[in-house]
């Protein structure tokens, strides 16, 4: 085992950091801590006679009343059968490989006993995968953001430029987006060890729950997982461990603390178990032997991941889990399943694929792009759970003869067929999105959608065809996976006229309502869209209103090109009549009919508003104006 030394260059680079941070706002957060020397672990070549043997010393770690009997007894069982190998000097070393698989396997299906912690669940509605996908929409990635990492310290600001807002957050919503996957790289600020137990500084789980609340607040789904820190055997999640068991002790650890962390949340927070994971590097990763090696493991990996964050308990015993294969990839290898549930009779289970293609093109080809739908094909045909495409996109490129110089007519090409492609498998899309650097949002060779600082398109044909891809209707053709009616560039029939039936809608605190408006053309390619003006009020997503705190708001209803715009008044409270829009029940599938002493409460009400004007009508008209700008700027 040999030892990295601190280097001149990171000196340097640990003071630059240090006066960058002293300049920073309080609130951005730049870890910048002389770490322990990082030890380099062995190779996979260990021989598993050794590697068996360090498994079976490693179960004095191991806390027992943390497990339930029957799970600790089995196992035990199978440690008394490795110890017995261990004794025979006839074993062979594939007795001995067979053996530490064996017991490796049965340390990965233990179930955790139920935590009997305090909480405080939010109202967790229990959807279909169906239901979940529709509502999930169409996504993005916080990408290079809090997966950045200077050394394993996690720095929002080390891999972008721009730090996170939740006007970022409302923009992407407003044009189209409801999930956005917020990859994490937890890294240093995972401190501790195995003897003294592990915690996660605060001011990092702080920061990375405060832009999950930021989604939340518009009832976007949100996604976190565990990233870089399995980055290709650079970081603790390495799967070519040859102590494996230490590897996979700090992966319940950590994910027990953020399990704990969120527990109570509702479904709109997705746990996703890890990200890109692999035994080999550059070539060699996605080798046969690299997946024959890693899939068991990462299939340990993933049931570890579902029974320590279900054991947790709250909302965490049905949140949507969502499982990776190896490298992430689409998980058709026949090696590959994915994990049991076992403490949920509905599971909550979840598969997350990344697929890129030709992502170095400045153009593409339809069978270059179709590349990419045959990846979501296999998936479709292999996993009968909710799917999401984790990460997938292309690169901005200067292009001759475009009018804006860029390449955004061919990447808005590409967008609309695999977005189009994802809504006919079921699966979620959710773009790589990775920010810039200092060269400026047409910084060439990236992954770059958004501008993130003035919180919109880089290129609003590209964010365009990513939405009609998602929400307009697919062809017969497009059923069949034929995606060549998606042209290049299309010319966009505006809407003309939205009709609602109502423009005031009275909602009780929780109830859902989806409205759905007629629109002409008929035959449109637009699309409709739909922002609130107070997301603590109601949120609205493809048209279904949540009401969420007594109040007043305004939800804006409008087609993507910018022809038509109405306005829907939502009035939010306890004891708020339900004023269907458009004949649709509401989730809650409250009865019309109302008592007689609700009619009164109401009559009470509005002479009592009546009696409030009377005496407020000599305020000035500037005050009223004043109060106004006040709510609308909420």
């Amino acid at each position: 085992m040999r030892k990295r030394r601190l280097t001149a260059w990171m000196l340097m680079l640990s003071i630059l950091l240090s006066m960058v941070s002293f300049f920073l706002p309080e609130n951005i957060v730049i870890y910048n801590a002389y770490a322990e020397e990082v030890e380099e672990e062995s190779d996979a070549s260990t021989p598993y006679k050794e590697r068996l043997q360090y498994a079976v010393d490693f179960v004095s770690n191991m806390n027992e009343s943390s497990y339930e009997p029957d799970s600790w007894a089995g196992f035990m069982s199978v440690v008394a059968e490795a110890e017995t190998l261990l004794a025979n000097e006839t074993a062979t070393e594939e007795d001995f490989k067979e053996m530490h698989s064996k017991l490796e396997l049965t340390k990965a299906n233990m179930r955790f006993v139920m935590s009997d912690a305090k909480s405080s669940p939010l109202e967790f509605r229990k959807l279909t995968g169906d239901e979940l996908v529709y509502e999930m929409g169409l996504g993005t990635n916080l990408g290079n953001t809090l997966d950045g990492h200077l050394g394993f310290n996690p720095s929002e600001l080390a891999w972008q430029s721009a730090y996170t807002t939740k006007d970022y957050m409302t923009a992407l919503h407003d044009a189209g987006y409801n999930t956005v996957r917020i990859p994490v790289t937890w890294g240093k600020t995972i401190q501790g060890d195995i003897e003294s137990g592990f915690t996660i500084k605060e001011e990092w789980m702080a920061r990375v729950q405060e832009i999950v609340d930021y989604c939340i607040s518009q009832d976007m789904y949100v996604i976190i997982n565990i990233h870089h820190d399995g980055a290709e055997q650079d970081g603790w999640l390495r799967v070519a461990s040859d102590r494996i068991d230490e590897v996979y002790y700090k992966y319940e650890q950590v994910w027990r603390i953020i399990a704990e962390r969120f527990k109570d949340y509702d479904e709109h927070l997705i746990f996703e178990s890890m990200n890109e994971i692999t035994c080999m590097e550059g070539d060699a990763k996605n080798s046969p032997e690299a997946i024959e090696y890693d899939t068991p493991i990462i299939m340990n990996l993933n049931q570890i991941f579902i029974n320590v964050v279900r054991s947790t308990g709250s909302n965490n015993t049905t949140r949507w889990l969502a499982a990776v294969a190896h490298y992430a990839n689409n998980g058709s290898h026949d090696i590959f399943s994915l994990p049991v549930d076992t403490y949920n009779t509905d599971s909550g289970l979840m598969f997350a694929a990344h697929i890129y293609k030709h992502s170095t093109n400045v153009s593409w080809t339809y069978e270059e792009i179709y590349e990419v739908v045959d990846g979501l094909k296999k998936m479709a045909n292999k996993f009968d759970v909710p799917m999401y495409l984790g990460e997938w996109g292309n690169r901005i490129y200067e292009q001759n003869g475009t009018v804006t110089g860029y390449n955004d007519i061919e990447r808005a090409y590409f967008c609309e067929i695999v977005t189009k492609a994802c809504q006919v498998a079921g699966v979620v899309s959710c773009v790589w999105d990775q920010g810039y650097g200092n060269k400026g949002e047409y910084e060439t060779g990236l992954f770059s959608y958004w501008n993130r600082g003035m919180e919109r398109p880089i290129f609003e044909n590209i964010i365009e065809a990513m939405v009609r891809g998602t929400f307009l209707e697919p062809s017969e053709a497009n059923k069949d996976y034929d995606f060549t009616d998606i042209v290049k560039n299309p010319r966009v029939a505006e809407i003309t006229s939205v009709t609602l039936e109502n423009t005031t809608v009275n909602l009780a605190v929780g109830e859902r309502l989806t409205i759905n408006p007629e629109y002409a053309p008929a035959d449109t390619n637009d699309v409709l869209l739909w922002s609130t003006e107070d997301d603590s009020v109601a949120t609205v997503y493809r048209g279904m209103i949540h009401g969420k705190t007594d109040g007043t708001t305004k939800i804006h209803v409008y087609s993507q090109s910018g022809s038509v715009e109405e306005i829907i008044t939502v009035v939010v409270g306890t004891g708020g009549e339900q004023a269907v829009a458009d004949g649709t029940q509401t989730d809650s599938g409250t009865d019309d009919s109302k008592p007689f002493g609700t009619v009164i409460i109401v009559i009470a009400l509005i002479l009592l508003v009546a009696v409030m004007v009377c005496i407020f009508a000599g305020v000035s008209r500037k005050k009223r104006v004043k109060k106004q700008e006040e709510k609308t700027d909420k």
